[in-house]
């Protein structure tokens, strides 16, 4: 009876460290397909909706492989950097890798490109002197893609400081004309534009 006990603790023994080394195998596979999906969806700039769907076909070929909310697979950063400006705060989108996300997406990269800005205001609740102001861009020669919000202002009203409003994005503006952005698209080509 001693020698049966002890054999099928060996035996366990095996079995679980089999199972261990096959459940290390498969969380390392479910881990390579998660960083592939995620590293697509950033480099092709793949909208929200978009992943949710892939996540759910994928989910029902191999039960929970990733997680159901895209925010948590991409990664997507939830903290907010708020910038206080006279008037109220102000939220900043990096230019440069918004048009970079963008550019890496198209076949035919124009040489150069010029963008379209658009200011106004918009109240947050009807009668209410809270406002916000975005900053939205589009790339004139691709028409094709959406507007794309650079910053965002909020407060009582209109900015009451335009320079402090616009200058993180006129400093990128300028650092671009002036600099080339570099694009890396498909083949991990390389472009300046």
């Amino acid at each position: 009876m001693i020698k049966d006990l002890k054999y099928e603790k060996e035996n366990s023994t095996a079995e679980s460290s089999s199972t261990s080394q096959c459940s290390n195998d498969e969380n390392n596979k479910f881990e390579q397909l998660r960083s592939d999906i995620q590293r697509w969806c950033i480099n092709f700039n793949i909208p929200q909706q978009a992943v949710k769907s892939v996540i759910e076909v994928i989910n029902n070929h191999i039960p929970n492989a990733l997680s159901k909310d895209p925010r948590t697979l991409l990664k997507t950063n939830v903290q907010i950097n708020l910038k206080s400006i006279p008037g109220g705060q102000y939220w900043h989108n990096s230019l440069t890798q918004t048009v970079r996300g963008l550019l890496g997406n198209v076949e035919n990269l124009p040489n150069n490109i010029s963008m379209n800005v658009k200011i106004d205001g918009l109240p947050l609740y009807h009668s209410s002197k809270q406002q916000i102001w975005p900053i939205l861009c589009n790339i004139y020669e691709l028409s094709q893609f959406p507007p794309f919000v650079v910053g965002i202002y909020a407060g009582q009203g209109k900015p009451t400081d335009i320079e402090s409003f616009l200058r993180e994005f006129v400093d990128e503006m300028k650092h671009l004309i002036k600099n080339n952005i570099i694009v890396i698209y498909k083949n991990n080509k390389e472009k300046f534009i």
